[in-house]
């Protein structure tokens, strides 16, 4: 009998699993593609160009349209280092777009020198 319960337990917890998966009902769209970009290309650089940087924190305001297939991301970065304190800038930057590979590519990122908060 606990063989029986531990059996259909297990299955009724399989089937839940499969109900919750789903598969995309849309794909991404450039802009979607650009802002990821951008997210990353701006912790990175941030990373690498301010010392002891804990924790980047990249707000993206807008990605617009700028030409066929370039877009212009700007945004905020805010950055705390090892210390606890903040510094906040902004920042702009230019992608191509690829339709062909689904991929962005920069061409331009320029970050504002963060002032301390």
């Amino acid at each position: 009998m606990k063989k029986l319960i531990t059996l259909l337990l297990t299955f009724i917890m399989c089937i839940s699993l499969c109900a919750c998966g789903g598969s995309k009902s849309s794909e991404e769209t450039p802009e979607d593609i650009v802002r990821s970009k951008c997210m990353a290309d701006v912790s990175i650089e941030c990373a690498f160009s301010y010392k002891d940087v804990k924790t980047p924190i990249v707000n993206i305001v807008t990605v617009s349209k700028n030409g066929t297939d370039n877009y212009l991301c700007q945004g905020k970065v805010t950055i705390i280092d090892n210390y606890g304190d903040k510094y906040a800038g902004n920042f702009t930057a230019e992608y191509s777009y690829n339709e062909n590979s689904k991929t962005a590519r920069k061409e331009n990122l320029d970050i504002d020198t963060p002032r301390k908060q």
